[in-house]
């Protein structure tokens, strides 16, 4: 959700995400707040911050700063050094008498080491060698290519539909407005041209459907050249948003049948 921050003094307006409603009211100045003003999508007016007490718990109070021209002084103090304590005699005790049971137990093992095996049984135990069968690399041939004129197979995986429906794309605090050309549950490509500057790294895209009733929020990247930003691919899409984009065009295509 975003919301719409209106200052009437400077005239200035912001869009501002949900997520970042907090940082912003705090940073504006107490003389700043009986001139705000904000609207959201299921306002019909825009309302008075004053008048809005689930955006005042937004607002942190921050303390007052120290006096200007204050120097810090520091409390620090040196911890005072401990002598280091004597080594136990106890522990180099235990130690020594401990290597000496390993090395009771290595010679006590070795003198118990079973005798070489005779010849002949030897020739009894002895287990056949089988060798593995001749790989062949027939297989791993590549496939002959498909004879001129043929159709190369479907690659996509997903329907893609022509679709007309509005899109908001966000980073940071940067928004662009546009409106779809077709969708599939893969990516979406735009109408008007994304501005570079807002394709540094992946954008928040928010689709609405079409009866304008439900809003998904997706993480997309880019596709193709920066210069002409309209096509975005999906980044890991959850199992309910491809669900929910497949719905929309399972509805889609039916009014279009029936609109034939």
């Amino acid at each position: 959700m975003f919301w719409h921050v209106y200052n009437s003094l400077s005239g200035e307006q912001r869009v501002v995400e949900a997520t970042s409603l907090s940082g912003f009211l705090t940073s504006l100045n107490e003389d700043q707040l009986p001139y705000t003003f904000v609207w959201k999508e299921e306002w019909a007016e825009w309302r008075a911050f004053l008048e809005v007490p689930e955006l005042h718990n937004l607002r942190k109070k921050i303390p007052t700063p120290p006096a200007r021209g204050l120097r810090a002084t520091s409390n620090f103090t040196e911890p005072t050094p401990v002598p280091p304590k004597d080594f136990p005699l106890e522990v180099i005790e235990t130690s020594f008498v401990r290597q000496q049971k390993k090395k009771e137990v290595r010679l006590e093992l070795e003198d118990r080491r079973l005798p070489e095996p005779t010849s002949e049984e030897a020739q009894v135990f002895a287990v056949p060698v089988v060798m593995p069968p001749e790989i062949s690399f027939e297989a791993a041939k590549k496939p002959a290519k498909p004879p001129p004129g043929a159709k190369p197979k479907e690659r996509r995986k997903h329907e893609r539909v022509d679709a007309s429906l509005n899109v908001i794309i966000t980073i940071d605090n940067a928004v662009f407005r546009a409106r779809s050309v077709d969708l599939n549950a893969a990516g979406i490509r735009v109408e008007e041209t994304v501005p570079e500057s807002m394709l540094k790294k992946p954008v928040t895209i928010v689709v609405s459907s079409p009866d304008f009733k439900t809003k998904l929020r997706l993480i997309a990247e880019l596709v193709g050249d920066p210069k002409d930003a309209k096509r975005f691919k999906f980044h890991e899409p959850s199992q309910a948003q491809t669900e929910q984009i497949e719905a929309w065009i399972v509805e889609m295509n039916e009014i279009k049948k029936h609109s034939a």
